[in-house]
């Protein structure tokens, strides 16, 4: 090949990394063949360590990429990097959020632009997950300085606001939130008919509709994310089967919420045909949606209590998390309350407690969770006296509950406040249904799921 062949053939794949850039900016593989064609060596890395993670981001391994894209990697001495990116989201994924934060201070401190995005989202998202108000707001923080970013990077960009999104969203005022999702949907209807990660972005909002919107709104977004991740008539192959099974775990909750749990139930019954037809490891928190189905099974009647101790016994057990135990514990402790085995519960409910207040300035919702429960265990258990003004010193913590349903929350907190405090005597089971039997049409349909003595949320993918 002559000079000027050469020259010009690199003059090609130059202008068109600008519109794969704009075109198709989320395939990283392409990209970084593209750059490696225009010799350019580091960018082709750089584009192969974004391959890497997205394929992570899919559940699949980066160490599978075509030899094409692992030669530019390593070609561009990137692999190290990758690596650590790796190891990174091997914590996170573990909840070890110490690891996750000394995996990405390693990282070189040159790296390009669009990877200390990837950095950033990633320390972000760890923060987001502790269970800590003020690693939250230090999230928050951290993702708003790459407002903006979505103009020169789009797919990198979009997530980075979806992220801090999930972070607005977890304010008790959702004004923010709000403005911020109008943006983002207005700057994908620019882009989705001809970028499909756009597209697929403006479903991932469907998805995670629950944390902006009432639960009646909400259900009805996810089944559209649902139909659109989902199986298609002309595919053999789920395009992206980590985000629809984040889209049946959501579907699946937001009708335990709304307590259609018939549907419920078939929406796990899907979801577990999805995860046995994948290796193991594909999907992350399969706790998360076992216990929301359990749940369904549970209000339906087709499991007795006992049933549904044994089977959250082994949800807990197969799927330990140890550095976010919090939901499944939970669910497990109401059940052995229920199942006449309060003290059993409260030692439960006592060590995540302990668990909790050891993290900086602990979400509000969840330190109400454990700390409702305990307080209605006690007062079963007989312990009125004490349990009355623990119930009654909790109003200041429902109130901070940012969720889109927390005035049924508070109206909830109000009536059992005003049964407990005749001191009148019952069991786990009368406790749990007493404001359904005495209020039955205070809040609809949710009241039927929000208006119990003991709570077990339903668990939603909001990141």
């Amino acid at each position: 090949m002559t000079t000027e062949a050469k020259l010009d053939r690199t003059s090609i794949h130059e202008n068109l990394s600008v519109c794969l850039r704009q075109l198709r900016p989320a395939d990283y593989e392409l990209r970084c063949l593209n750059a490696a064609r225009a010799e350019q060596t580091g960018e082709a890395a750089s584009w192969a360590v974004h391959a890497a993670l997205h394929r992570q981001r899919e559940g699949l391994t980066w160490r599978e990429l075509p030899d094409a894209v692992l030669e530019a990697l390593d070609g561009g001495g990137m692999r190290p990097v990758a690596e650590r990116f790796d190891v990174a989201l091997l914590h996170l994924n573990l909840y070890r959020f110490d690891g996750c934060l000394e995996a990405l201070a390693g990282l070189p401190r040159n790296l390009p632009r669009s990877l200390v995005a990837e950095a950033d989202y990633l320390r972000a998202t760890c923060l987001m997950a502790t269970r800590s108000e003020a690693d939250r707001e230090e999230a928050r923080i951290l993702l708003s300085g790459w407002t903006g970013y979505e103009e020169v990077e789009p797919e990198i960009g979009v997530r980075i606001l979806q992220l801090l999104l999930y972070g607005l969203a977890m304010l008790r005022d959702k004004t923010l939130g709000l403005t911020l999702e109008g943006k983002v949907q207005n700057f994908l209807a620019g882009r989705a008919a001809f970028d499909s990660a756009a597209e697929d972005a403006r479903y991932t909002l469907d998805r995670c509709a629950g944390s902006l919107y009432t639960p009646e709104r909400a259900v009805i977004r996810t089944r559209d994310a649902v139909d659109h991740f989902g199986p298609q008539d002309d595919q053999t192959v789920l395009r992206r089967p980590v985000e629809y099974y984040r889209c049946l775990v959501n579907r699946g909750a937001l009708l335990l919420l709304n307590a259609r749990y018939d549907e419920a139930q078939s929406a796990h019954v899907v979801l577990e045909e999805l995860v046995a037809s994948y290796a193991d490891g594909v999907f992350p928190r399969l706790d998360y949606p076992r216990m929301n189905g359990l749940l369904a099974d549970y209000r339906v009647g087709a499991v007795d209590i006992e049933e549904a101790v044994r089977r959250q016994e082994s949800i807990v057990d197969s799927h330990e998390v140890p550095g976010d135990p919090f939901y499944v514990e939970n669910a497990l402790a109401v059940y052995l309350i229920l199942a006449g085995r309060v003290s059993d519960g409260l030692a439960k409910l006592d060590r995540l407690h302990t668990e909790l207040t050891s993290r900086r300035d602990p979400e509000p919702s969840m330190l109400y969770l454990i700390r409702a429960n305990r307080c209605a265990a006690r007062y079963v258990s007989g312990a009125i006296t004490d349990a009355c003004p623990e119930w009654e010193a909790l109003f200041t913590l429902v109130e901070r509950i940012p969720y889109s349903f927390h005035e049924v929350l508070t109206k909830r907190h109000k009536l059992l406040a005003e049964i407990m405090v005749t001191g009148e005597e019952m069991s786990a089971g009368a406790f749990d249904t007493c404001l359904l039997e005495r209020f039955p049409e205070e809040f609809g349909p949710l009241w039927a799921q929000l208006g119990r003595g003991f709570r077990m949320p339903e668990i939603q993918w909001w990141r």
